[in-house]
């Protein structure tokens, strides 16, 4: 526990940098567009949020297969075609912050577990229309799912609460801005118990000597 603690306030650490890199973009109303682990990157000591090739401004028109799998549900469109549910994603999809947010609640689901949020097996996104359609038909039941799996883990009620929150189905239910997430009680929480984490370990160690 203590260990997994400690890996925790490590990863959160590198997370709520990149959350702060989000937040310095939209307050100049520039959207990243996609999020994700692959695109958080250490140059020396400091890390930082790569991939803004593709950032507009708020308001502005994303191409969404630029985004691929880090797309929100919102845009998915899912039709029938011989009886069978087919998914796709829109052409392009409104710059607003409710995209990044998501990204950065899967980005932080993955990096905490080492899970895919949904397990796209091609990177062809439209390929894969078992996720595609997984992903488009997103719900609260998708949420329980991994309210469970990261309890398994032993991430607690403060971090289930800030991703889920996040990772909410229709963009008005997700926190309104980076400042919000970054205000939650779960990073303060998570450096304290990694304080005593550490503080426990090297008790053990003296004594162990």
């Amino acid at each position: 526990p203590d260990r997994f603690q400690r890996y925790l306030t490590k990863v959160s650490m590198v997370i709520r940098l990149m959350g702060k890199a989000l937040r310095d973009l939209h307050d100049q109303d520039v959207i990243h567009g996609n999020v994700s682990v692959h695109n958080c990157g250490k140059f020396g000591e400091r890390w930082k949020l790569t991939g803004l090739s593709g950032a507009r401004f708020v308001g502005d028109l994303f191409e969404t297969s630029s985004a691929g799998e880090n797309s929100p549900p919102e845009a998915v469109v899912s039709t029938r075609s011989s009886g069978k549910n087919v998914a796709s994603l829109q052409a392009t999809i409104k710059a607003d912050p409710s995209i990044d947010i998501w990204a950065f609640g899967k980005m932080m689901y993955e990096a905490l577990t080492g899970e895919k949020l949904i397990d796209f097996k091609s990177s062809n996104t439209i390929e894969d229309q078992e996720a595609l359609i997984a992903l488009g038909e997103w719900d609260e039941g998708s949420l329980c799912e991994i309210v469970g799996n990261l309890e398994d883990l032993g991430i607690g009620m403060l971090g289930v609460d800030l991703i889920t929150h996040c990772l909410a189905p229709f963009s008005d239910a997700r926190p309104k801005n980076m400042q919000e997430i970054l205000k939650h009680p779960f990073w303060k929480d998570t450096q304290r118990k990694g304080n005593f984490s550490s503080h426990r370990m090297n008790n053990s160690e003296q004594m162990e000597i």
